[in-house]
């Protein structure tokens, strides 16, 4: 009876463990995917023809050890960035900075199959729920191009900013 207990309770964790990292999965697949853009467009005028070409594609980044995700990453040429540390005991935590001055610190931050998440605390004392999904980029400028990889985190902002006239949603920080 205690062996067939035991088995029901081991099956039944490692079926919630399973299910929990692969909704991780889906949802850094997801956000990842918000990332892509592709655009193709020629025109002709004057009988001159000019054409436009972009592909970035993004795909979650899962590597080895959490210790692997630590470091500094930064939205190149807006002025955000964002530290990630990983204490020895496996505690996530980290700074967002934008343009030099503290914006936000990071508790409680978890990363499973490429996918961040934690609480983000303002300096007003304001938290709210962190997403972001570690991804490899690839950029190509041509259809033959074999394109530029990084690797950065993708963040989805809360609050949209302006930053030079444009309006983000999103940011990319590749990692340094």
């Amino acid at each position: 009876m205690r062996t067939l207990t035991l088995l029901t309770v081991i099956v039944v964790v490692s079926g919630n463990l399973i299910a929990q990292t692969s909704s991780a999965a889906a949802r850094a697949q997801e956000l990842a995917a918000s990332f892509n853009k592709f655009k193709s467009v020629s025109k002709t005028k004057y009988g001159v023809t000019r054409a436009k070409y972009k592909d970035v594609h993004c795909e979650p980044l899962v590597r080895q050890g959490v210790k692997d995700y630590a470091g500094v990453y930064e939205a190149e040429g807006l002025g955000y960035v964002i530290e990630l540390r990983v204490e020895n005991n496996g505690a996530i935590t980290g700074s967002g900075y934008a343009n030099g001055s503290l914006s936000f610190t990071l508790e409680n931050g978890k990363i499973e199959a490429g996918l961040l998440t934690a609480t983000r605390i303002y300096q007003n004392g304001t938290r709210e729920k962190f997403e972001g999904v570690f991804v490899t980029r690839t950029d190509k400028e041509s259809p033959t191009d074999p394109g530029v990889t990084t690797s950065g985190l993708g963040v989805h902002l809360s609050v949209p900013v302006e930053i030079a006239g444009s309006t983000y949603d999103r940011l990319f920080y590749q990692r340094r």
